[in-house]
């Protein structure tokens, strides 16, 4: 049943509301995805993985992970980088039957990633075509980088995430495993995010204003 339209108003009104809070009220959701290819529209996820950020700490234990039978075949160029192949997916349920547990990692969080537009334009396409839409809006650490280490905007050419974390000190874990790089996201977000907050005190609309140009859409749910 849909929501009533009162409802929605009164909800929308809340998250704007909610957005002038201090980032380290919320609890996020690190994200990340491997896929066949670049292409939304020709290529498939193959493998997801989320760790969540909880009073701002991050707990590896309630990390989720999975993967994912692609509706397409792996591309070379993407398999010599993320080293799954076809044969290693082909018992693996398709990405509709992971929508209940995409929905519950995600819920009452907000979502980060790295080159965010991947994770969005990606989780939409594919999701949207089951009637089950992405649309939540993301922060992208790598626009959070531009801003915190004075980077110039790169567009789609961001820097990388393992050259990020190692610039950073962090540790760099398994890159191109989704679970893994959601952890080391989550460390590059933490480091960040207070680099952001020593500048000046940072509100939750600051970081999405940040990834304004990758995330579209509306937030379903928050705390």
């Amino acid at each position: 049943m849909a929501m009533p339209l009162r409802s929605r108003i009164r909800d929308a009104r809340a998250w704007r509301e909610s957005q002038a809070r201090e980032w380290t009220e919320f609890n996020y959701c690190v994200i990340d995805i491997e896929t066949t290819g670049l292409d939304p529209g020709k290529d498939s996820i193959i493998s997801f993985g989320a760790v969540p950020i909880i009073e701002g700490r991050i707990s590896v234990p309630h990390g989720t992970s999975f993967l994912i039978r692609p509706e397409c075949a792996v591309g070379i160029e993407s398999a010599k980088i993320h080293m799954l192949r076809d044969q290693d997916l082909r018992e693996m349920p398709r990405i509709g039957s992971y929508a209940p547990a995409i929905a519950a990692a995600v819920e009452g969080r907000i979502v980060v990633a790295h080159s965010a537009w991947m994770e969005q334009n990606f989780l939409t396409h594919a999701l949207g075509r089951r009637e089950l839409p992405f649309r939540l809006p993301i922060i992208d650490t790598a626009r959070m980088a531009e801003k915190a280490l004075d980077l110039p905007p790169l567009g789609r050419a961001d820097v990388s995430l393992e050259y990020l974390s190692q610039s950073l000190g962090l540790p760099t874990h398994t890159p191109h495993d989704a679970l893994s790089d959601a952890l080391t996201t989550a460390q590059v977000f933490l480091v960040l995010a207070h680099k952001l907050a020593a500048q000046q005190p940072l509100v939750l609309r600051e970081l999405l204003s940040l990834s304004q140009s990758t995330s579209t859409g509306v937030h379903y749910g928050w705390r």
